[in-house]
């Protein structure tokens, strides 16, 4: 059987046919396009992310070498300032020592002066004793060799407060008895007679709770205040030097004051700088002043200077309590540095370097 049908039907389907196979094709080119695409961006954004992280680690060792290399210059830095401030601690209190020193041979002449005296009139004691004992005077003997033993034990006081005076410090702060400390340096300044005639009074609380201090350093300021405060008096008909020890809350105060001639204001600011002094050339170097700032500093407390109303200057010195924390004992010392002071029941001696000499 044959079935005749028309052709263009044929042709339309043929057409049909390749236009549908062509399409076909086209899509599935297109989606092998867009795959192969797909991956090739894929491929590309792998290796610029190993790219990166190559970068990255090379950036991270690099980094890292500098970190390391900057944490041995820090290390380096801290070692050598380290060293320095050894150092510099070591020249600090070769610098204290080398002026206590030099303090001392200021002294030296009165020293000299002083311990001949009661020699002399060893001496002289002796010499009557024997002659007293000679004549069989016993009684008058006695009283001549009790004489000599006060001198001796005067002559013991002076050798052995110069003694201890002259002592390098042992650089640790402890608890210390300020009324005893200022005693030894009035006994010292007297009997070395650095301080003339000028007559000295202490004045103090009935019971001073101790400071965190160094006994000898301590003892040291005292002794260049008084003796800067003698020196102030000089060419004055009346000098006079006043210390009053009180004791507030949390601090101890303590009052240097002389009837001198008193400071220039223009000098207040630099009066405890480095080798600023008023003295004639010769006489000092200047650092007193500033070697008393920095070891009042060490034991957290301060120390100022201010002209008094009726003339002559006063230097105010306050330290912590026992047992009141450094960071504690600054606020309350920067805070309370101007309030009013407390006088009660004060118990008073009078020193008088000339009634001294008399009596001897």
């Amino acid at each position: 059987m044959y079935l005749l049908t028309d052709k263009s039907s044929l042709d339309r389907s043929v057409i049909s046919a390749g236009l549908m196979g062509g399409a076909a094709h086209i899509i599935f080119t297109g989606l092998v396009f867009i795959i192969l695409q797909r991956r090739r961006a894929m491929l590309e954004q792998l290796e610029i992310r190993d790219w990166s992280q190559r970068e990255l680690e090379r950036q991270v060792r690099l980094r890292t070498a500098d970190l390391m290399s900057t944490n041995l210059r820090l290390a380096q830095e801290i070692t050598e300032r380290s060293r320095t401030e050894d150092a510099l601690r070591s020249a600090q209190a070769e610098l204290v020592q080398t002026s206590k020193l030099a303090a001392l041979g200021q002294m030296s002449a009165g020293i000299a002066h002083e311990i001949n005296q009661p020699l002399t009139a060893i001496r002289s004691y002796a010499e009557n004793a024997l002659k007293f004992i000679a004549r069989g005077n016993e009684e008058t003997a006695t009283r001549n060799l009790q004489r000599i033993s006060e001198l001796t034990d005067r002559m013991g006081r002076i050798t052995n407060n110069l003694k201890t005076f002259s002592r390098r410090p042992e650089q640790d702060n402890h608890p210390v008895d300020v009324p005893k400390q200022v005693q030894t340096a009035i006994d010292l300044v007297l009997e070395t007679g650095r301080a003339g005639v000028t007559d000295i009074a202490l004045s103090h609380d009935e019971h001073v709770r101790p400071v965190i201090a160094e006994a000898n350093q301590l003892t040291q300021v005292f002794i260049n205040l008084i003796n800067n405060a003698a020196d102030a008096c000089q060419n004055i008909s009346d000098p006079k030097i006043e210390i009053s020890i009180t004791e507030r809350e949390d601090r101890v105060l303590v009052k240097v004051n002389d009837n001198g001639h008193g400071i220039l204001p223009e000098n207040l600011p630099k009066l405890f700088d480095p080798f600023f002094t008023t003295k004639p050339f010769g006489d000092g170097l200047g650092l007193g002043l500033s070697i008393c700032y920095g070891i009042i500093r060490s034991f957290g407390g301060t120390i100022r200077a201010e002209n008094r109303p009726n003339g002559g200057s006063s230097f105010i010195i306050e330290l912590r309590h026992e047992g009141i924390g450094e960071d504690t004992a600054e606020n309350s010392l920067s805070t309370a540095i101007a309030g009013p002071d407390r006088n009660f029941g004060q118990t008073t001696t009078v020193l008088n370097m000339h009634s001294d000499q008399a009596d001897l």
